[in-house]
This record gives structure tokens, C-alpha cells and sequence, in this order.
């Protein structure tokens, strides 16, 4: 993640940091938290990015997973006009459905 991102209140009312913050946090994320053995995501890092776990599950923090690759997706296909392919945008929206194929229960 970036770690220069301004945090400060003010910072954060303009659009164009919000959508950097979404960003650099799928950029962070993507595609580690998706875990391919168990189904939905991997939901515990290190700072450095590397999975400590990847046996627990919690529901907020798959929420979160869903809410931020669905936003991800539609500023990409926003910002592209549409271009699915060129973006990333289908892995990005793919991911966000990754979540219903949870092999256990959260």
C-alpha cells in the first residue's frame, strides 16, 4: 500500500484521493487475498503484505473485500468509458464474486 497517501481530513473530501486509497489498497491486496484452496479471501497480512493465515474467515472483512473490488470496478469502468478488457476490470469484478464461492462458513 502507499504509504504516502495523505490521511488528513480534508485530504480525503476530494474524490481523486478517495479513489487513489481504493487503488493503492487493491493494489495491496490483489490477487494474494484470494484464496484458490478454501474459496473467498485470505483476510490476515503482515504490513509487508505477507499471508499470516489462511485458515480464518470473517464476515466483516469479507464485506470489505466485496465492497472494495466492486467500487475498484466500477471507477475502472468509469474511467474507461466501458473498456472491460484493457482495465483489469473483469478480473477486478470477478473477484468481487469470488466471495460466493466460500467452500466453509464464515
Amino acid at each position: 500500500m502507499n504509504t504516502a497517501t495523505d490521511f488528513s481530513s480534508t485530504a480525503f473530501r476530494k474524490p481523486h484521493t478517495l479513489k487513489q486509497h481504493i487503488f493503492d489498497t487493491l493494489h495491496f491486496y490483489y490477487p494474494a487475498c484470494i484464496d484458490q484452496k478454501n474459496g473467498g479471501y485470505i483476510h490476515e497480512y503482515y504490513d509487508d503484505g505477507t499471508v499470516n493465515n489462511t485458515h480464518s474467515k470473517h464476515l466483516v472483512s469479507t464485506a470489505r473485500f466485496i465492497y472494495i473490488f466492486s467500487v475498484g470496478a466500477l471507477y475502472l469502468y468509469l474511467q474507461c468509458r466501458g473498456s472491460f478488457r484493457r482495465t483489469g476490470l473483469v478480473q477486478r469484478s470477478s473477484s468481487a464474486r469470488h466471495s460466493f464461492s466460500t467452500k466453509q462458513p464464515l
